[in-house]
């Protein structure tokens, strides 16, 4: 069920995406924008996104973004990966 204040969050932002972009790829750059507007607070974005917080983590986990707004100082933003 999506409430009235989520339906206005995302009305307020729209992506647009080329045909024949991979699912995948959508789902990702919507899970990321959602963390961003909701200042990458998990509970909030999992709520907007209607999922449940384990679902986002494993999503998360799923693309490599765990590490995601977890900086304690200044701007939240993407701890480095290694692949090594």
């Amino acid at each position: 069920m999506i409430h009235n204040s989520s339906i206005e969050a995302i009305a307020t932002e729209a992506l647009i995406f080329k045909t024949g972009t991979k699912l995948k790829e959508i789902e990702k750059v919507v899970i990321l924008e959602t963390l961003k507007s909701q200042k990458f607070n998990r509970t909030h974005a999992a709520r907007v996104l209607g999922i449940g917080i384990r679902t986002l983590q494993r999503k998360l986990k799923r693309y490599g973004l765990q590490e995601i707004g977890m900086v304690s100082l200044g701007e939240p933003e993407m701890a480095a990966c290694s692949n090594a």
